[in-house]
């Protein structure tokens, strides 16, 4: 028998800017106006709990049962202040019009029950998770409360076979849920500049996925290598939107109105270099399925798209850990454009004192400078071409103190392990 349970607790307060110059200019980007600026300041608070508790039930070596329950409660408020920039003054002044301020209460419910088995060689587990979600946007400014509850269900079942010199063979079924935050919830306007308005929806209902894999496992002289097959079908798919107004300004809304699917290959290595250097490299390979429906047109769009991540990471003797990784994903399509290629970096800093009880992260995204994001757009009378390039890396800090004897359960990338998956 074994009953674990933690409770973890959560603050968080933070700022965001945002400045925005305009310039008008001929087919030749030579500027035909005066610049205009315009300002956005957004100030987030909230609060975090979590509760969980999972019980493992053995009948013998190979036959056990799990089962656990878990609470997520979040409650968030953001404050939003948009500023226009007098160009004869110089002076600031706040444009009470798009003033924003909305509450986020986000509460997750689940229970999950797993029963697993040996039979003539095959390891299997087959599970069912309920989860309930109660959420509530509270729009201060527009008076109103916009609420969402559902009870889902997310079946699994995993299968595995252990062959000879560290192979091993995996099968498994899942289906999965990816939830709208608060800025694709919340209706009321924000300006990304004078021509672009981006609106949330409140009535964004949840992805779903179902998800099917097969892979392959080896090991062999500190190396670990995985192939892996897989088809996944998303329904729900929540997509961003555009409409043009007769004022020609450009507004983006998230909707539920597409379903896509992707079949590919997954490729996994990870090589131990030496004792303190762990490389670990992979690629995706998949054609992409999309249809859906866009301003009153039936849509289906196909492609063929790849992306890469490479991450090394280092292991001192007095307790430090760092960690770099670079990503890139290839060009895709989306239910109204394309998605541009974008690349990624980050530098992950970790040092353990007191013999593991207390440690120091700090993170460090786009530390290269070479992050940007950005998307194409097409539709009656209208084309778009967006990109955003980070103007500085983000950084964060944690300090994490471990009470007691608690262990961390660490999630392997690596190797689907059968005896330690997580419901949750």
């Amino acid at each position: 028998h074994n009953f674990s349970a933690s409770v973890n607790y959560s603050l968080f307060s933070g700022d965001n800017y945002e400045l925005n110059t305009n310039q008008f200019s001929d087919s030749q980007w030579n500027g035909i106006a005066a610049k205009t600026e315009d300002r956005a300041t957004s100030e987030v608070n909230g609060n975090t709990l979590r509760f969980k508790a999972d019980y493992v039930r053995p009948f013998s070596s190979d036959i056990k049962i799990e089962t656990g329950v878990q609470a997520r409660m979040f409650d968030g408020n953001s404050v939003y202040k948009y500023e226009n920039k007098d160009t004869l003054s110089g002076n600031w002044f706040e444009n009470t019009e798009r003033r924003n301020d909305v509450e986020f209460f986000n509460n997750i419910f689940s229970a999950y029950v797993t029963f697993s088995d040996k039979m003539f060689g095959f390891e299997y587990m087959a599970g069912i998770r309920a989860e309930y979600n109660d959420r509530k946007i509270v729009q201060h400014i527009l008076n109103r409360e916009y609420p969402y509850e559902k009870l889902d269900f997310f079946p699994s079942f995993h299968i595995s076979k252990q062959l000879v010199h560290d192979q091993q063979i995996l099968a498994s079924y899942s289906r999965k849920t990816e939830r709208p935050d608060e800025m694709s919830l919340d209706p009321f306007p924000r300006y990304m500049d004078k021509n672009t308005i981006r609106i949330g929806n409140p009535a964004l209902r949840p992805e779903f996925v179902n998800s099917f894999e097969l892979a392959y496992q080896k090991r062999f002289n500190g190396t670990f290598f995985s192939a892996e097959a897989y088809y996944r079908e998303t329904y729900d798919k929540i997509s961003r939107t555009h409409y043009l107004t007769d004022s020609n300004v450009m507004v983006m809304i998230p909707q539920n109105i597409n379903r896509d699917y992707a079949a590919g290959l997954e490729l996994m290595g990870t090589f131990d270099i030496k004792k303190f250097i762990t490389i670990n490299a992979s690629t995706n390979l998949y054609q992409y399925h999309l249809e859906g429906n866009i301003e009153e047109q039936d849509v289906v769009k196909d492609n063929f798209t790849w992306n890469a991540r490479l991450t090394a990471s280092f292991r001192f003797p007095w307790g430090m850990r760092v960690q770099l990784m670079t990503s890139y994903r290839a060009k895709d399509v989306t239910i109204n454009g394309t998605q541009l290629a974008n690349l990624n970096s980050s530098i992950g800093i970790r040092q353990d004192f007191f013999k593991r009880k207390l440690s120091a992260a700090i993170q460090i995204r786009d530390f290269l400078g070479n992050s940007r994001f950005g998307f194409t757009s097409q539709g009656q009378n209208y084309t778009i071409y967006t990109r955003f390039d980070r103007a500085w890396p983000v950084v964060s800090g944690t300090l994490t103190y471990t009470f007691n004897n608690y262990k961390r359960r660490q999630d392997r990338q690596e190797e689907m392990d059968m005896n330690q998956m997580d419901m949750f």
